[in-house]
């Protein structure tokens, strides 16, 4: 079998037998044409539009910010920082170490630093020998000098674990070198803020506060930022003894802000580099505390540990039943009748226990200051109870 040829002979007519013709592709040109048009127009209409400045609009071929495609307003303008003013610092016997609001001073005392007007600052003191010394002063324009007399005598003392990562980096305590990471420091002075510099080639410095408990060892840990330029920010990482504290950022005027809550991970606080940044820290059952840092270095890690708050004495007294034993917060502290036990202000916990009927029973109390709480154990029918 073989094709037919493209015509033949049928009733003596040549019938052309090619497909037909389609018009498929000269629709779509015609589309295209027709929306190339419109697109044109519409682009046309756009441009002849009047520019609120009276100038015609440029296409923006730089890419955007996304505050720009939200439309939203442009960032508020920086705040200056506050007005400063020269403070002299002295120490009786001169030579001392000083640390400003978190910064190591170059020079010893007698010395001068520039200080924030309106603003709180804290100046410790540091001199072998002698006990270290601490002024906080809410630097006003006519505040010229801070003075503080050193006595003699040796701090109690801890111990401090520094690491970092990576490790291999430069610690300074107070201004002295002490060694490289990983570090023991076998004896530091306690109950006073130590400031410590971890140092590493390639790397941000990065500055951390911490303060010892006296006999016990802190431990110290830092992860180094690779440096990629100069920064206008400064992050300041908040860890808090205990954890679970609210940790708020203060301005003078401004409404307090609440930056977070420490947990098993620190609060970040971003702040203008060359400001002061105030900070306070809360927790429940807890005396709050705060600091002021002067941000010069990019990172910082502030430990803020919160003093436990003072308790004064109360008194509870169980009456009733005779021969029960008394437990006060998983101690026996005698049988009923009880006629006074000195507690610590607060909740605690009353078990009453009667041994011959074996019965069991349990209460929270509230001692109030220098005051006396009464309770009675009542054994009635084999059944014990508080009231």
């Amino acid at each position: 079998w073989a094709p037919p040829p493209e015509s033949a002979p049928v009733g003596g007519d040549d019938i052309s037998i090619k497909p037909p013709r389609s018009y498929t592709g000269l629709l779509m040109l015609l589309l295209v044409a027709v929306g190339a048009g419109a697109l044109y127009w519409v682009m046309q209409q756009e441009l002849d539009k009047p520019e609120p400045t009276g100038q015609r609009a440029a296409f923006d071929l730089q890419p955007r910010s996304l505050d720009d495609v939200l439309g939203k307003h442009p960032a508020a303008p920086e705040v200056a920082p506050p007005k400063r003013t020269v403070v002299r610092l002295t120490s009786e016997p001169p030579g001392a170490r000083v640390v400003v609001n978190g910064n190591v001073l170059p020079e010893l005392t007698p010395t001068a630093v520039q200080a924030f007007e309106g603003r709180w600052t804290t100046v410790r003191m540091i001199l072998p020998g002698y006990l270290p010394a601490e002024k906080r002063v809410e630097v006003k324009p006519d505040t010229q000098a801070i003075d503080l007399a050193l006595e003699k005598g040796s701090p109690p003392t801890g111990s401090l674990y520094v690491d970092s990562a990576p490790q291999g980096a430069e610690v300074t305590l107070n201004g002295q070198a002490v060694g490289v990471t990983p570090l023991k420091l076998p004896k530091v002075a306690a109950l006073t803020e130590l400031t410590l510099q971890v140092l590493k080639e390639g790397y941000y410095p990065h500055v951390v506060t911490y303060t010892v408990s006296e006999g016990k060892q802190g431990d110290v840990g830092v992860r180094l930022v690779r440096e990629s330029g100069d920064r206008r920010t400064v992050v300041v990482n908040v860890e808090t003894i205990p954890l679970g504290a609210e940790v708020k950022r203060i301005e003078p005027g401004q409404p307090d802000k609440i930056e977070g809550r420490t947990s098993n991970f620190p609060v970040n606080v971003n702040a203008l580099a060359g400001q002061p940044l105030h900070l306070h820290a809360e927790a429940p059952r807890f005396e709050p505390v705060e600091t002021t840092l002067d941000l010069k270095a990019p990172f910082y890690t502030v430990y803020l540990r919160l003093p436990e708050p003072v308790l004064f004495d109360g008194h509870l007294s169980v009456i009733g039943a005779k021969g029960v034993v008394v437990y006060v917060d998983a101690e026996e502290v005698g049988k009923t009748p009880l006629r006074k036990h000195t507690l610590k202000e607060g909740e605690h916990e009353l078990v009453l226990f009667d041994a011959e009927s074996r019965q069991r029973v349990k209460t929270t109390v509230v001692i109030s200051r220098d005051q006396m709480l009464q309770k009675s154990a009542v054994l009635e029918a084999g059944k014990l109870t508080i009231n």
